[in-house]
This record gives structure tokens, C-alpha cells and sequence, in this order.
């Protein structure tokens, strides 16, 4: 919602509350805001409408014809906003519904997993809807509430947050270094059937960074 709607928001409910309780300082205290406030976004609002709301004399205010059809027509409509935002924050603060989480298999079962149990026990209203892929989709079209990856943010308009490092290391099993041989330096991988990851978006393998002491070397 752009700061225009927003103020174009308040003084509509500035409006409606001087209407029903037949002051504009009554109207900026129930809202807590100055009859100075008050004032001037109801005069913002009658500029923006380019009519007058209100007949307003020293000691009362009434509504225009302009102003009351206004009101007939703003009423509904305000409440309607009101008991939405009401839901909404009750929702938020009730932890309850459908949870949906997608990440890749080796992080969810074993960091999330523990984590999202005693989630669940907190919060037993929550039903945790969890897809492992290790595929990044378009997790704002797929209505994802939680997306977990390896690396940076894949989209703009995600809110992206580090959890924890992650460090990737070469390993073998032992009966694959008894049959080929233990590799002495980096380049004798060349010559073993290493396993490598693909891009998610375009297929090509990711190469191996590896640090050796203080340097950082990149071995396709």
C-alpha cells in the first residue's frame, strides 16, 4: 500500500468518525491524533474530492449532501477495511493455519527437522506443509511461506535471511580410495570420479572451490 493510499486511508476515517460523533475534536481524539491533524486531512480529503463535506459554523459541523452521500457510500467500506485488519492481525497472532516450507533434503531433515518439531509442539495449530527440493521455483507464484536454499536470495521481492554457514568438504568412501588410490594434490581429483552439483537455472556444473591455507582455489 503506497503512502498516498494511506494518507488518502486516514483522512476517510477522520472524515467518518467527525460524521458520527459530530466533532472534529472528537473525531482526532478517538483517533489520537491533533484536532490540527484532524483538520488538515479533512481539508486534504474535500481538495482531493473537490467538494465540500461538511457546513461548519463556530460551535457545530454538518454533513454537505455531497458529504452524506460520501458517507453512505465510505461507511460499509471502512468497516469492511477495519474487520479485515483485524482478521489479519488475529491470524498473525493466533500462529494457526497451513505452514508451507520448501527446501533442499539435506538441510530440512537434518537442521530443520528438530527445529520445526519443537515448532510444532509450541504452536499445535500450525500444519507445517513441507516439499524437499533442491529445485529453486518461483516460491511467490508456489504461495511459499518458508523457502530454504543454499546460496543468495534466487528473486527479488523475497525477504532473505542468513542462517548459518554451511561448509562443503571432499570425502570418498573407503573402498573407492582402496580400488582408485588416495589423491595427493588438487589436481589428482582430475584424474577421480568426483560428484559435482548442476546450476539450478541453467545446467552447468558448479565448480569446486577449495581453500587451501589462506587461498581460495577453483577446480572444475
Amino acid at each position: 500500500m503506497s503512502q498516498t493510499m494511506i494518507n488518502e486511508l486516514r483522512s476517510i476515517t477522520t472524515f467518518v468518525h467527525t460524521a458520527e460523533l459530530g466533532s472534529l475534536s472528537k473525531a482526532a481524539e478517538a483517533q489520537q491524533i491533533s484536532p490540527q491533524a484532524a483538520s488538515k486531512a479533512l481539508g486534504q480529503l474535500e481538495s482531493y474530492l473537490g467538494v465540500r463535506l461538511f457546513h461548519r459554523t463556530t460551535r457545530s459541523m454538518s454533513l454537505t449532501e455531497e458529504g452524506q452521500r460520501f458517507l453512505e457510500a465510505a461507511q460499509p467500506a471502512l468497516l469492511g477495511l477495519q474487520q479485515a485488519l483485524t482478521a489479519a492481525r488475529q491470524t498473525r497472532e493466533e500462529f494457526a493455519g497451513p505452514l508451507r516450507i520448501v527446501g533442499p533434503r539435506s538441510v530440512v531433515q537434518t537442521v530443520i527437522g528438530p527445529l520445526l518439531e519443537e515448532y510444532c509442539r509450541r504452536y499445535p495449530d500450525v500444519q507445517p506443509d513441507i516439499r524437499l527440493d533442491d529445485r529453486v521455483g518461483n516460491w511467490v507464484e508456489e504461495r511459499v511461506d518458508v523457502g530454504l536454499r543454499i546460496g543468495i536470495s534466487p528473486q527479488e521481492g523475497l525477504i532473505a535471511r542468513r542462517l548459518f554457514p554451511m561448509q562443503l568438504i571432499i570425502c570418498a568412501a573407503p573402498a573407492y580410495l582402496r580400488k582408485y588410490g588416495v589423491p595427493l594434490t588438487l589436481h589428482d581429483l582430475a584424474l577421480h570420479r568426483c560428484s559435482a552439483f548442476r546450476h539450478a537455472g541453467n545446467g552447468r556444473l558448479i565448480p569446486w572451490y577449495v581453500k587451501m591455507g589462506d587461498e581460495l582455489q577453483e577446480h572444475p
